[in-house]
């Protein structure tokens, strides 16, 4: 049987989204497509601009047969621990063959052996990123100047790292590369926009370029390069005011900054980077203009927006410790599936190494302490996720206990 796995956000599904899951069908003649996505938040740090429940139904209307969470604690981390724990959880489901991801260079030889030297545990490897990093360089710029140094056999483009994708099918083929896993990575051309680009026209726009078109009312120039549907689920958010932004979450990160003076305990937090927001903490007007403020040349805005996130959420470098001890999949979170994929929940019935549940009460029981504490960061962001919803569009939304999963929802 051949089950492809993506690892996405579909923030919002795309045109390039779809061209992906029509290649696992098409070129790779998929018998299923699995998707591990991102929940309410993402790795940029930011509110998905749509809930991960709706993102869900459209990734299943457009080819997807199932679609599992990916917890909060890996959505909004780093590159690594994203890659690691999607690719977990779709090893946990013990039917992937595959991982299809979209890249700016698709030439899989490249990303072996960036991922080997990425890898590397030479003291040398570790010392040039050191040097680097002291003469102001970010950990990434770092690390892609010493891959450059010590790069044998296929030699990579310089800016070969600088790109969004290729740095997490880096991370994917890195994570592969472990014996525990006998998933196949398969590479694909992006066709649209760079990833973080925020230009629009035609059909190839990227996820940043739409969203910036959404939130500064340009939908209509975004249109080409979504689906109808997703353009419809758009514009009525954005019509009831429940398109969701970084700005949304100032009060409450605003809130827990003025509750006190150390936030080193949190993920992708130091002791720096918590004096650092102390001493500006003062200036705070809203999110967006306060990671601004504590930008630098070694310090880049994603990394400030994801520590500003998991102050906000709550979410510590020990609950990340956690997700790693349980080998980055703790259980399989299923947000919904197409009448297609019933059939996969009976495989997985029989092959899962993890416990798997459609809802947080129906899981709660099956998991131990740690895995209940990981699950209870999920209930806990998405709580959240819908307080903004409320507080934004003066609406009513369901909890995660009182939500119900409805296949006529994904079918109809």
């Amino acid at each position: 049987m051949s089950v492809i796995g993506v690892i996405a956000e579909f923030n919002p599904l795309h045109n390039g989204h779809i061209e992906l899951l029509n290649h696992a069908r098409t070129g790779l003649k998929a018998e299923y497509v699995v998707v591990v996505m991102s929940g309410d938040f993402t790795q940029r740090g930011n509110p998905a601009m749509i809930s991960k429940y709706d993102r869900a139904k459209l990734a299943l209307k457009h080819g997807a047969d199932l679609i599992i969470e990916l917890p909060v604690i890996a959505s909004t981390s780093s590159a690594e621990t994203f890659a690691k724990s999607g690719i977990a959880h779709l090893n946990a489901t013990g039917i992937v063959t595959h991982l299809l991801f979209g890249c700016e260079d698709a030439n899989m030889e490249m990303f072996r052996t960036a991922a080997n030297l990425a890898s590397s545990d030479s003291m040398d490897y570790h010392k040039t990123i050191n040097a680097f990093v002291k003469q102001g360089d970010s950990y990434a710029v770092a690390r892609q100047k010493a891959i450059q140094m010590q790069q044998k056999g296929v030699e990579l483009p310089p800016d070969f790292l600088s790109k969004p994708n290729n740095i997490l099918g880096v991370e994917y083929v890195k994570a592969l590369a472990s014996d525990v896993y006998d998933i196949e990575p398969v590479c694909y051309p992006r066709t649209s926009s760079a990833h973080d680009s925020k230009k629009l026209g035609g059909a190839a726009a990227s996820g940043s370029a739409i969203r910036n078109a959404m939130e500064t009312n340009q939908a209509q120039a975004a249109q080409p390069s979504i689906p109808d549907d997703v353009m419809k689920l758009l514009r009525f958010n954005a019509q009831f005011r429940t398109l969701l932004r970084s700005s949304d979450i100032s009060q409450l990160l605003h809130y827990k900054l003025i509750s006190s003076d150390d936030f080193s305990e949190y993920l992708d937090c130091n002791e720096d980077i918590s004096n650092k927001i102390n001493k500006m903490k003062d200036r705070f007007v809203e999110f967006e203009n306060f990671c601004s403020l504590l930008k630098s040349k070694d310090l880049t805005y994603a990394r400030i927006s994801r520590v500003l996130l998991h102050i906000a959420l709550g979410i510590t470098a020990e609950d990340r410790d956690n997700l790693e001890f349980c080998n980055f999949a703790p259980y399989l979170r299923i947000l919904g599936f197409s009448k297609a994929g019933t059939a996969l929940l009976t495989h997985i019935k029989n092959s899962a190494r993890v416990p798997f549940f459609l809802s947080p009460q129906g899981g709660m029981p099956q998991l131990n302490t740690v895995e209940q504490s990981i699950l209870k960061k999920d209930v806990y962001a998405s709580d959240v996720y819908r307080t903004l919803l409320t507080s934004k569009s003066g609406r009513v939304f369901p909890t995660e206990f009182t939500r119900k999963f409805e296949l006529k929802d994904i079918n109809g």
